[in-house]
C-alpha cells in the first residue's frame, strides 16, 4: 500500500512539471510575435506603396481614369484632296500655345498661307525643312513665297495676346522647280515711274522675237497691282517676277496679257515682256494702289 502511495506522488509531481513547461512555451511564442497579432507589410497603411511596388492610378469618383487636360501645343499634317491645291483648317489656340501644321512641298512651288481669327491674336511663322525661318515681309497673318527647297515645311500658329479660334488657308501651286529664264539677247530695262499724285503709268515700246524687255517697279506687301498689255498683232505677252519668285498665274509659260492681284511681299517686281511670234509693238500699263 505504501508503494502505491509513493507511485501516485511521483506521478503527481511529473504532471506539475509538464504543466509548467507547456505554459512556458506559450509565453515564448507570444513574446516572439510581439503582441501576438499578424505582422503588417510596410506600406499597407499611410498611403505608401504595396508589396508589388505599384502606385495607384488617379481615378475620378466613378472609378474611371482621370482624363488628361487639353494640350497647349497641337499638330496637324496638311493633306490636299486628289487634284486639289488648297485646303482650309479651323482650330483654336490658347494663350502661349501653338498649333503646328506640317506641309510637304517642293522647291520652286508657290505657297500661300493666310489666317483669320476672331480676336486677331493668331499669327503665323514658317520654317523650311531644315528648321530655318522663312522670311515673310508681309502681315503676320499672311505668308506668300516661292519655296527655296524640297521637304516638309512647318507653319506654326501662335498667340501671345490671348485665347483665340482661327481658320487657316493653305495654297500650294506651281511646278516642282521653276525653269531658268530664257537667255535674253538684247532687250531694254526700264524703271517704272509714276507721275506725282498718279498711281498708274503707261509705256509704248517694241520687242524683238527672242528678246525680252524688263520693267522694274517697287511695291509693298498688300498693295494691289494691275498690269495690261496690248499690241498691234496681239503677240506681246508678259510674266511677273517678285522678290520671292514668279507671281501665281504670271509665271513662265503663262503668256499673260493682263494680270491683277495683291502683292505678297515688299520689294522690286519685274514685268518681263516678250513676243509669241515675230516682233511686237505694244503699249503696257501699270497700276499700283
Amino acid at each position: 500500500m505504501r508503494l502505491v502511495r509513493d507511485l501516485a506522488a511521483v506521478l503527481a509531481i511529473m504532471c506539475v512539471v509538464l504543466s509548467c513547461n507547456l505554459f512556458s512555451g506559450d509565453e515564448r511564442a507570444v513574446s516572439e510575435g510581439g503582441d501576438g497579432n499578424e505582422a503588417t507589410v510596410p506600406g499597407e497603411s499611410g498611403g505608401s506603396k504595396s508589396e508589388t511596388g505599384d502606385e495607384d492610378e488617379a481615378e475620378t469618383e466613378d472609378g474611371s481614369p482621370e482624363p488628361e487636360s487639353d494640350p497647349m501645343d497641337k499638330s496637324t499634317t496638311v493633306r490636299f484632296a486628289k487634284g486639289k491645291t488648297s485646303r482650309s483648317y479651323t482650330s483654336s489656340i490658347k494663350k502661349g500655345g501653338s498649333h503646328t501644321f506640317r506641309l510637304a512641298a517642293a522647291k520652286g512651288q508657290d505657297m500661300d498661307v493666310e489666317i483669320s481669327s476672331k480676336q486677331n491674336n493668331a499669327e503665323i511663322r514658317v520654317f523650311d525643312p531644315s528648321g530655318r525661318p522663312v522670311a515673310n515681309d508681309g502681315s503676320p497673318a499672311i505668308f506668300s513665297a516661292n519655296l527655296p527647297s524640297t521637304g516638309t515645311y512647318k507653319i506654326v500658329v501662335t498667340s501671345e495676346k490671348g485665347d483665340d479660334s482661327f481658320t487657316v488657308d493653305f495654297i500650294v501651286a506651281g511646278g516642282a522647280e521653276e525653269p531658268p529664264d530664257p537667255p535674253q539677247q538684247g532687250g531694254l530695262t526700264k524703271t517704272v515711274k509714276f507721275s506725282r499724285g498718279k498711281s498708274s503709268a503707261s509705256y509704248s515700246d517694241a520687242v524683238l522675237l527672242g528678246t525680252r524687255n524688263n520693267y522694274i517697279l517697287g511695291a509693298q506687301a498688300g498693295q494691289s497691282m494691275s498690269v495690261s498689255i496690248s499690241s498691234v498683232e496681239n503677240n506681246a505677252v508678259f510674266q511677273i517676277r517678285g522678290p520671292n519668285g514668279y507671281l501665281r498665274g504670271a509665271g513662265p509659260g503663262t503668256d499673260r496679257r493682263s494680270w491683277s492681284g495683291q502683292l505678297p511681299a515688299n520689294g522690286k517686281y519685274t514685268v518681263i515682256v516678250g513676243s509669241t511670234r515675230g516682233n511686237a509693238t505694244y503699249s503696257v500699263t501699270f497700276s499700283i494702289r
